[in-house]
């Protein structure tokens, strides 16, 4: 999801890399990458997950 990416939903994948805004739950087998230009509110659920610095996010993260 791209800077200028607005996504109002849960979200699915393999990979998911945020530098937009989110708002819904985010689960991915493989890995979630939050950017510094990325908002998210909801859940974190990944065996790898990283949020970078500057990024706002407000939720829980697990770790699976």
């Amino acid at each position: 999801m791209g800077p200028d990416a607005e996504v109002r939903a849960d979200v699915t994948a393999r990979v998911i890399e945020v530098e937009g805004r989110v708002t819904g739950d985010l689960s991915a087998s493989e890995r979630i990458a939050i950017r510094r230009s990325g908002v998210v509110t909801g859940d974190a659920v990944a065996p790898q997950i990283q949020i970078d610095e500057g990024c706002l996010f407000k939720g829980s993260v697990q770790m699976q």
